[in-house]
């Protein structure tokens, strides 16, 4: 970020959050599964971010509310987008990088959805887990879904497949002016 400032490409104001810890997944999935070891809670902290946070920053700061994105890497990359297509109104732009997710409940939701943010930038490497192969396919079928919503690549998706890319916050970190 502060070489896109410095860079004069970007003007932002960054909130970060911590993750919960151990509760990680239970707070960025919003979708509780049988077992009930994960998931869950991601809809109440989607909806922190839209009715809670984002309106008291922007009551706070000088910030442009129609200019807002939501960004995550791997599992904060699902909730971004999750959140982004929950309040479209509100989270103008979503970015997710090396998305990271329970997969069929997020395609099953990405499939139930029309309306979401004006632009999508996600990303991911080719060498992410021991099962490269499978990730980089997972990844480009959710490309697909999103492209299904609507979506132009170069135009209002931006997609990034990064040859040799990890799943590591270096990673992200390289990829991120992109985003």
């Amino acid at each position: 970020m502060e070489r896109l400032a410095d860079s004069g490409e970007l003007s932002a104001i960054v909130v970060g959050i911590d993750n919960g810890g151990a509760q990680r997944d239970e707070e960025y999935i919003p979708w509780e599964f049988e077992d009930g070891d994960m998931g869950g809670e991601g809809g109440q902290y989607a909806a922190f971010l839209a009715v809670t946070l984002k309106p008291r920053i922007d009551e706070r700061y000088r910030t442009e509310p129609n200019e807002t994105a939501v960004v995550g890497s791997a599992f904060g990359g699902a909730i971004s987008i999750y959140t982004a297509f929950e309040y479209p109104d509100t989270f103008q732009y979503a970015g997710s990088m090396s998305t990271s997710a329970p997969v069929e409940p997020l395609f099953q939701y990405m499939n139930g959805t029309e309306r979401g943010p004006e632009r999508v930038y996600l990303d991911w490497g080719t060498e992410e887990t021991d099962r490269p192969d499978r990730v980089v396919s997972l990844q480009r079928e959710f490309v697909q879904l999103v492209e299904d919503r609507g979506y132009e690549r170069g135009e209002t998706l931006l997609t990034v497949e990064d040859e040799g890319g990890v799943h590591r916050e270096t990673a992200w970190r390289d990829r991120f002016p992109r985003a």
